[in-house]
């Protein structure tokens, strides 16, 4: 399999202009029902449109937790962008009151949410409560605004055409994190964000975060990072990466996590992301992996690239980019785990990839020919004025590009939502 740079052909360009005519239909701002699965395990409710997946919000914003229930994306989705304003699914409503009583009026999803490697793209979220201080500001902002114990988030891709807005504890992701699971995720998206943000998770109070990786930039206060903002009460991230950019407007930044507390551990994980932030005594100063720490937390078998980071960690490992792309690094930060693999496919600029994002699957069910699409095959050939995906037919990315040429064998090709079988003889 072999990958050629991009040719700009009339051919080419007069095909792809079709794209916009083939495209998953954009979120109108309505919703509806799942029309398909009974939320069990072996039979899950299939959100197969934006509709669906405003309808999951509407559903736990009024107080239906799905607890035991399990949804699974079925397509790639297109939220509308900037035309509508996604309302979240769930709302993070705790605090202590005056009294030092704890509240907690959230809005949990308690269910399983698969997202088959789909791509949840042109995602538009805006929350910041009316208020005079940080803390009148805390609202948890994210595609989850709050999950916790039970809740489990997996293969979920957020597409770099997204952005999410908001106050304090936001996340890409998930705002409020007070246990669970969030593992094999991608954000490419932006967040544009105050105090405890990540590129995931804004706050984490418990729970784990592994296998996922932020392309995103991430452009917060104090305590943010590429992967979450504030971890806290024995919670784990291990086996993440960072690329994005971390931009701190306040003190401290960091490529994985702001600021950790209370037995906190982050472990074989890695960023090569460059971090920007100021300098503080008390509240951090920028940092490659962790920004603050207290003495209870561990951060074990990381590592960066100063050359990239443009700062340091002194409880991580600094090594060199040609260090980070050879095998042996591959086995120090696997430590035991089958997590990363090496980026023979260029998907990661040759840096260590997750072992599940070098066989994405689409989770193609049904084969479409679409006479007249984006594609343009010449031979074994393809070319696009936008990027491609091929796969196999059991749904694993075999080449990506503008321009890519194939071995012999039966594909599926896929650009800006149309879908094609073709046959190289």
């Amino acid at each position: 399999m072999k990958q050629f740079n991009h040719k700009s052909t009339l051919l080419a360009i007069a095909m792809c202009a079709m794209c916009t005519n083939m495209n998953a239909q954009a979120w109108d701002g309505t919703s509806a029902e799942c029309a398909k699965g009974d939320g069990s395990k072996d039979n899950p409710y299939l959100i197969e449109n934006p509709q669906n997946l405003a309808w999951l919000a509407e559903q736990v914003n009024g107080g239906n937790t799905f607890e035991g229930k399990n949804f699974k994306l079925a397509a790639d989705l297109d939220m509308g962008g900037k035309e509508h304003t996604f309302p979240m699914i769930g709302k993070f409503d705790k605090y202590t009151d005056a009294s030092g009583t704890s509240i907690d009026n959230s809005k949990y999803f308690k269910g399983t949410f698969d997202g088959a490697k789909h791509i949840i793209d042109n995602l538009n979220i805006s929350y910041i409560e009316e208020g005079g201080s940080v803390m009148e500001e805390i609202g948890g902002t994210g595609l989850f605004a709050s999950i916790t114990n039970g809740t489990e988030i997996r293969n979920i891709i957020i597409g770099s055409n997204s952005t999410v807005k908001g106050g304090a504890v936001s996340g890409v992701l998930v705002g409020y994190m007070g246990g669970g699971i969030v593992e094999y995720c991608e954000n490419r998206g932006k967040l544009d964000a105050n105090t405890f943000s990540g590129g995931f998770v804004g706050e984490m109070e418990g729970g784990i975060v592994r296998f996922c990786s932020n392309r995103g930039y991430i452009h917060a206060a104090t305590e943010m990072s590429g992967i979450i903002g504030q971890g806290a009460n024995n919670g784990i991230v291990n086996y993440c990466y960072n690329t994005g950019h971390a931009e701190c407007i306040g003190f401290g930044g960091a490529g994985i996590a702001g600021a950790l507390y209370d037995s906190f551990s982050v472990s074989n994980s890695y960023s090569i992301g460059k971090t920007e932030g100021q300098e503080n005594k008390w509240m951090g100063i920028p940092q490659a992996i962790v920004s603050s720490t207290d003495t209870k937390c561990t951060i074990k078998n990381c590592y960066y690239v100063k050359e990239f980071t443009g700062v340091d960690d002194e409880n991580a490992t600094a090594v060199t980019a040609d260090e980070m792309k050879q095998a042996d690094f591959l086995t120090k930060i696997n430590a035991g785990e089958d997590a990363f693999v090496a980026d023979t496919k260029n998907i990661n600029n040759g840096f260590p990839i997750l072992k599940w994002q070098a066989t994405e699957a689409t989770g193609i069910k049904h084969i479409n020919n679409f006479a007249g699409t984006a594609i343009n095959l010449d031979g074994n050939t393809v070319v696009c004025d936008q990027p491609v995906k091929v796969y196999t037919l059991e749904g694993v990315l075999v080449a990506s590009g503008y321009d890519v040429t194939l071995d012999k064998g039966t594909y599926v090709i896929k650009a800006d939502g149309a879908m094609k079988k073709v046959v190289i003889k």
